[in-house]
């Protein structure tokens, strides 16, 4: 139960996607020279949330919240191969990338809060994140999160099995510097530093409330948790304490509330924001053109962002089962030239942008990418060369939903005169494909830092089977995934991955249905200064027109 949970925040439903804060100065554009500070934004998500412990978060929507309350050292912004300083405010590399010295931000405290004397949050320090870390890896505790940093810092594997009482590669060098010496230099380290787990937790929260921690957040964000009603609403309201300026040194955040209310039909959603009961509505490309024909819109709301989601979708082939489908590359093959993606996109009810790549062409950095398309006469001649057995039992596609890929895969095998069977687990769903080994089985991959990677890591096989679910094997793929691990030069890495990619194209353990669909942001013309982070929303930035503060 641990990577895809924890990892991928698995299958989850969401409208409100995980945000990365930054430190860096930003121009407000249009913002009037007093500061329209005030308001409470009004917006929604779709699934509920569940904890608000950043080392033991599984999902996104409990991601999505923790965001605004917890920081880390560091964070990504626009360019993904830059991480940015959030409470670490530079840091100095050594021996090649192997050491990493952080030095931390003086005037940042912790969120006012009852765990701390007299209830005034204390000063954050290089302590906080020994602290953090070492929480993370405490083998009592048992966070499915660890295992992003397993291996990785010296020490930290000694002090998660009980043969060390500290973590030796995490060193306190001052009050508000503190280095960490990694086992090799991994390219992708301070993303990592970047996700929920390495999120900052002070020591005096974790003993006030102990395992109520998940519903009593402390961090040093620019929101804290005042109300939560669960499957109603959650409120936020400003951190007066807030360590973050805006370019002309005015405290943000500018709001004085989130309002996040739990709305799981997206057509309701829809609904809420034309009502004007939401101030922010995440659609897809087909309800904004829709939207933009409505009477009026364009005079009531804008589009405030537009990015591209990075989640995956694919239907993943247990190789560890001795079934014709795991046993012949062929076969998958004519699968995938019978599995026609073209015409799933036309009938999918809100559009299906295909993929042609696990990983999106922008972190790969290639547009020449293609999967296979719809060939069913190549397929039935792969098909003639196959031994099939009489009487093979239908091929099991297992989802936690019904939807129109799930049909359309079933029929492309019912095309190659293959019987198949549409296996829906709505409960437990995870446990399912780990523990009963459906021959093909749903999969939707949204990655925890934004890198390749993190993609490939899907089907390196040294990886638990709760990582790569396909159980798939290839020494050459091995290789080549450990090297990219190491590779400092970002061309050669990616290349590495394309390599990663064609090799996957070759083998079939997956079949690709969609990825980097557009994602639109929407937002009434009162609203101001949304931003994005990693593709994602910022709103410390936000504000509300001054009459429209007033009357809320």
């Amino acid at each position: 139960m641990n990577y895809f949970r924890r990892h991928l925040l698995l299958f989850a439903i969401f409208s409100i996607p995980l945000l990365f804060l930054s430190c860096s100065k930003e121009k407000r554009q249009g913002l009037p020279k007093a500061v329209p500070a005030g308001g409470t934004l009004r917006i929604c998500a779709s699934a509920e949330t569940e904890i608000l412990d950043p080392q033991g978060i599984l999902f996104l929507s409990d991601l999505s919240i923790a965001s605004h309350i917890y920081e880390g050292l560091v964070g990504i912004g626009n360019d993904f191969n830059r991480p940015i300083p959030v409470l670490a405010t530079r840091w100095e590399k050594y021996d090649g990338g192997k050491r990493i010295r952080f030095y931390l931000r003086k005037n940042v405290r912790f969120h006012d809060d009852p765990c701390f004397p007299a209830g005034k949050g204390r000063l954050f320090t290089a302590g906080d994140v020994v602290y953090t870390f070492q929480r993370l890896a405490d083998p009592q505790l048992n966070f499915s999160n660890f295992y992003l940093f397993q291996g990785k810092i010296a020490g930290i594997d000694a002090f998660h099995n009980g043969q060390a009482a500290s973590i030796s590669g995490i060193r306190v060098l001052g009050p508000h510097t503190v280095e960490f010496v990694l086992t090799r230099p991994y390219f992708s380290f301070l993303k990592l530093l970047s996700t929920a787990p390495a999120f900052i937790v002070p020591k005096e929260a974790v003993t006030y409330y102990g395992a109520n921690l998940a519903k009593h957040p402390v961090g040093t964000g620019p929101f804290r948790l005042v109300s939560w009603k669960q499957l109603e609403e959650i409120v936020l309201i400003k951190n007066e304490a807030y360590w973050g300026r805006d370019s002309l040194n005015n405290p943000i955040p500018y709001l004085k509330e989130l309002r996040i209310r739990l709305i799981s039909n997206p057509i309701l959603s829809v609904s809420e924001f034309l009502k004007g009961s939401l101030n922010l509505l995440r659609t897809d490309e087909k309800t904004y053109n829709e939207l933009l024909q409505r009477p009026r819109f364009t005079e009531q709301f804008k589009l405030a962002l537009k990015t591209r989601d990075t989640a995956v979708r694919f239907f993943g082939v247990a190789l560890d089962k001795k079934t014709p489908l795991s046993r012949s590359r062929s076969l998958r093959e004519a699968v995938a030239r019978t599995f026609n993606r073209v015409a799933l996109k036309q009938a999918a009810a809100n559009g299906v942008h295909l993929t042609h790549s696990l990983a999106p062409p922008s972190l790969l950095g290639r547009k020449d990418l293609d999967w296979f398309g719809y060939t069913p006469g190549i397929a039935q001649k792969m098909l003639r060369q196959e031994k099939l057995p009489a009487g093979m039992l239908p091929i099991a596609v297992s989802s936690n939903i019904e939807s129109p890929d799930v049909q359309f895969i079933c029929q492309a095998i019912r095309e190659l005169g293959l019987p198949c069977k549409p296996d829906i687990h709505r409960v437990a769903y995870y446990r399912h494909i780990i523990r009963d080994r459906p021959d093909l089985f749903r999969v939707s991959f949204l990655p925890n830092y934004p890198d390749a990677e993190d993609y490939y890591a899907l089907f390196y096989s040294k990886n638990a089977r709760t990582t790569n679910l396909t159980a798939y094997h290839n020494s050459l793929y091995d290789r080549l995934f450990e090297e990219a691990l190491l590779e400092q030069s970002a061309e050669k890495r990616q290349e590495k991955f394309y390599q990663l990619e064609r090799i996957l194209k070759r083998d079939v353990p997956a079949f690709y249905v969609s990825g980097g669909a557009p994602v639109f942001y929407l937002t009434p013309h009162f609203v101001h200064g949304l931003k994005l982070r990693n593709t994602f929303p910022d709103f410390r930035y936000v504000w509300i027109e001054r009459h429209h503060v007033q009357k809320k």
